[in-house]
């Protein structure tokens, strides 16, 4: 049977914890990891020697936000006890699963499981590699790219002779492979509901519905009789900052270029019309709303649309179709429409 960890070990584990706490900004979110630190393993009666010391150096990859796994080298010298005791080298190497809960202020406690390989020799003796199991409980302690852990382990080694249980404790510093993940920015706010924030829009009080320009303010009346819509044909959306056709939205187009085709001859055209969400400049989002339309077109083109009856105009950021304050709405924003309309 495996000793127990003298009270100064873990009072010594729970003072550094503790004390990382006022460290400073903390992080809920476990990242690829290295870790380094040292250990204590109670030693089992059977192998006669004082409990072993050693260090421990591993990796570790968060797979859920709940799941993690890591792989972990170690090595110990555990010195004879008393004058007919033993002295033993051990060197391990663990693969283990983590289920991680964090808490909040940087708390992460986990529950493990683990097996590997420990290479074992005694004094005098030959050296043995058997396999073993483990499981044990611990947490993390996170900043933003720098974090401390401690954990307990039970684990078992099957040797040729006999089996050895012994607990293991170790206190480890962690080193983050990625940055903290940066926090989204607060929607900035929209009084009047039309697409153009607060802090830009020069005219605060326009109607509901109004269409209105990068600047908030209603667009003046067209001169001359605008094109006439023959028929609505869909519109398509597109990923942020992107002008790819989603797969999802092929078939709104196949659909619309068997319209486009039926009309084939007539005096129609098929208009493709352009926006963007209010992130960028004016002059990026009209650029970005003429190649999400060149997409669409190349994508009828293909379907057998001719080229010389598709036009396109890019309102980039100025004709929001929803509000730009949240992220469903600038999702509904970045858009192609699609239009028949008189030559």
């Amino acid at each position: 049977m495996g000793k127990k960890m003298g009270i100064k070990q873990w009072g010594c584990i729970a003072a550094l914890l503790v004390a990382s706490t006022s460290a400073g900004a903390y992080s809920d979110e476990l990242r690829p990891y290295l870790d380094l630190g040292a250990q204590y393993t109670g030693a089992d009666d059977l192998r006669q020697s004082d409990d072993g010391i050693g260090g421990f150096f591993g990796v570790g990859m968060p797979l859920l936000r709940n799941f993690a796994i890591e792989g972990t080298l170690s090595g110990s010298n555990f010195g004879a006890n008393g004058a007919n005791g033993i002295k033993w080298t051990e060197y391990t190497a663990e693969a283990a699963g983590l289920l991680t809960y964090p808490i909040g202020n940087g708390w992460i406690p986990y529950l493990t499981v683990g097996v590997g390989v420990a290479n074992n020799k005694p004094d005098g003796g030959d050296r043995e590699s058997d396999a073993l199991a483990s499981f044990g409980a611990g947490t993390f302690y996170l900043w933003d790219r720098w974090g401390v852990r401690a954990d307990a382990r039970y684990r078992r080694i099957n040797a040729d002779v006999s089996d050895l249980e012994e607990p293991v404790y170790r206190l480890g510093l962690l080193y983050m492979l990625t940055p903290k993940p940066v926090a989204a920015a607060e929607p900035e706010k929209d009084s009047d509901g039309d697409g153009v924030p607060d802090s830009r829009d020069k005219c605060p009080d326009t109607p509901k519905g109004a269409k209105v320009d990068a600047d908030g303010c209603e667009f003046p009346p067209e001169v001359g009789a605008p094109a006439e819509v023959v028929d609505t044909l869909g519109i398509v959306y597109f990923d942020f900052d992107r002008s790819e056709i989603k797969g999802g939205e092929r078939a709104k187009l196949d659909k619309a270029a068997e319209v486009a085709m039926a009309k084939k001859g007539a005096a129609v055209v098929l208009k493709l019309d352009g926006h963007t969400d209010y992130v960028g400049t004016d002059e990026y989002n009209v650029g970005l709303g003429e190649r999400r339309g060149a997409a669409v077109k190349q994508y009828l083109i293909s379907k057998g649309v001719p080229a010389e009856e598709i036009i396109i105009t890019s309102y980039g950021e100025s004709r929001p179709a929803a509000d730009n304050a949240t992220a469903e709405g600038r999702s509904l924003n970045r858009r192609v429409e699609l239009f028949l309309v008189e030559k």
